[in-house]
């Protein structure tokens, strides 16, 4: 996040950075409608008149996503990175150990950005709370940006839910390009050079949109 919040404020905007409950040092009890309130706080801290922007990576684009749902929250713009729309069918796997929210497994995030070596299934639990609700038909100025080789989410199922959203709404999906599988399209370290340029070109051809 640290890349893109830097990139923003080049940009002129004041950035608000949040983390989800439970995903800084701490581990914590945490389901998804703490996820849900973390964003509806943050939202509530930007004055009234001001545009609001979003970006969010994973679950925390499924808790923006069922936040803006639930509370009526008016977003400018959104960028999604590697949001868990749409997950990858050895991750449904993991409802099998979530039946038990204390035991911990092991985090297959990579090292650089992983928060805790060991997660209770609690986590996993809410994460599948959140997928559950997952409705883009009612979604509008979302860009998705993702890599074809996540190894969490499936760009292919991201692709074919979203063609009959991608008509009426301004809703966008870019494929971007990772040195390995890793979830998550940055920090930029992970990504090629090409992306990089590519990826804040877009974000400023998103913004001219916007305020054209």
């Amino acid at each position: 996040m640290n890349d893109l919040e830097q990139f923003f404020s080049h940009l002129g905007f004041v950035c608000i950075k949040m983390t989800l409950k439970g995903h800084g040092k701490q581990i914590e009890r945490v389901s998804s409608k703490h996820w849900i309130n973390d964003i509806v706080s943050a939202y509530q801290q930007i004055p009234e008149d001001a545009p609001k922007f979003f970006c969010g990576f994973s679950i925390g684009c499924l808790a923006h996503h069922a936040a803006s749902r639930q509370h009526n929250l008016n977003w400018s713009f959104s960028w999604y990175f590697s949001p868990a729309l749409y997950l990858r069918w050895p991750v449904y796997l993991l409802k099998i150990p979530a039946i038990f929210p204390e035991l911990k497994l092991p985090s297959f995030a990579h090292k650089d950005y992983r928060a805790h070596r060991w997660l209770p299934c609690r986590y996993y639990r809410g994460l599948f709370d959140l997928n559950r609700q997952v409705d883009m038909s009612q979604q509008s100025n979302i860009h998705i940006l993702m890599s074809p080789k996540d190894e969490v989410i499936s760009y292919k199922k991201t692709s074919l839910n979203l063609p009959d959203q991608l008509k009426f709404t301004n809703i966008r999906l870019t494929k971007m390009n990772t040195k390995d599988s890793y979830h998550l399209t940055v920090p930029y370290k992970i990504l090629v050079k090409k992306d990089i340029e590519m990826l804040e070109s877009s974000i400023r051809d998103d913004l001219k949109k916007i305020t054209s």
